[in-house]
């Protein structure tokens, strides 16, 4: 984490110099002192959170805010997902009247569900 916050830190710092801000005015832009956009440019990990993003802000960068927490981009939590898949499928499974159970429910649960689509086709004929 040390290394990442330094690296933004040196990141912030060169695209302040390229907009040729000085630290004064950027530190006046974040509602700092020097001394903590210093330490913002260092990776200090206790300059605040907000600090750092109005500074990406100044800087136009914040739109990379938006992402740093991305499903898209959680490279872990994507091959995480596809370990979680199954390796094969299997057919559905069916009862005498071609309707289709979960491999989970119990026999009691097919024949209930079974009676109430029989009851329910019973009662469309009845009134159709």
């Amino acid at each position: 984490m040390i290394h990442a916050l330094r690296k933004l830190g040196r990141d912030l710092s060169l695209a302040r110099r390229k907009w040729g801000i000085s630290t004064a005015d950027m530190a006046s832009r974040l509602f700092v002192g020097k001394d903590t956009l210093w330490r913002l440019e260092k990776g200090d990990p206790m300059v605040s959170i907000g600090t750092m993003a109005t500074a990406a802000f100044v800087l136009q960068l914040h739109q990379r805010l938006g992402d740093l927490a991305a499903p898209s981009s959680d490279h872990l939590a994507l091959e995480l997902d596809e370990q979680r898949l199954p390796k094969r499928i299997l057919r559905p499974v069916q009862n005498e009247h071609g309707q289709r159970l979960h491999l989970s429910a119990s026999p009691l649960n097919a024949y209930a569900s079974a009676f109430e689509n029989d009851f329910v086709k019973e009662a469309k004929e009845h009134v159709g």
